[in-house]
């Protein structure tokens, strides 16, 4: 018999494991899924093409793939945020800054360079300085530091 706890972590990674399999082969996710609105926000410049890359949801996967990590110990979830890690590093960097948007063959389309996406891939590097010395269920700080509001 699985406890609320499980229920919930497997519904979680049945929910990972999809959008694990919108990861393509540079380590990136796409942000949506054809067919379907990707963005509430219909204002948002290019927030509804499920094909483009935003920095916010890749740093927030990268997130998500860190925890559940920690929470199943399954390699999986760490091999795939370090991948994602990386491509955010390569493909969203510019100029010494980080850029929100690419398209689908990851070309910068807004170069605008927003205070608050340097903080989101701060989240993600400040994880990868500590992956090593800490777990975040046990750590107060990192915990706070890594949760999305």
């Amino acid at each position: 018999v699985l406890t609320n706890d499980r229920l919930f972590l497997r519904d979680a990674e049945k929910i990972i494991n999809f959008w694990l399999s919108r990861q393509d082969n540079s380590g990136l996710v796409f942000q949506g899924v054809d067919g379907f609105s990707v963005c509430v926000d219909k204002k948002l410049k290019y927030g509804n093409n499920p094909n483009f890359y935003r920095l916010d949801p890749q740093v927030d996967f990268f997130v998500i793939l860190i925890k559940t990590y920690q929470l199943t110990k399954n390699r999986k979830y760490l091999v795939n945020a370090e991948k994602l890690l990386s491509a955010i590093c390569k493909y969203h960097s510019y100029n010494s800054a980080f850029v929100d948007v690419l398209d689908e063959k990851k070309r910068k389309l807004n170069i605008v360079i927003d205070t608050k996406f340097l903080f989101l891939i701060f989240k993600a590097l400040l994880y990868e300085k500590y992956i090593n010395k800490s777990r975040i269920y046990k750590d107060k700080l990192i915990w706070s530091l890594l949760r999305d509001r």
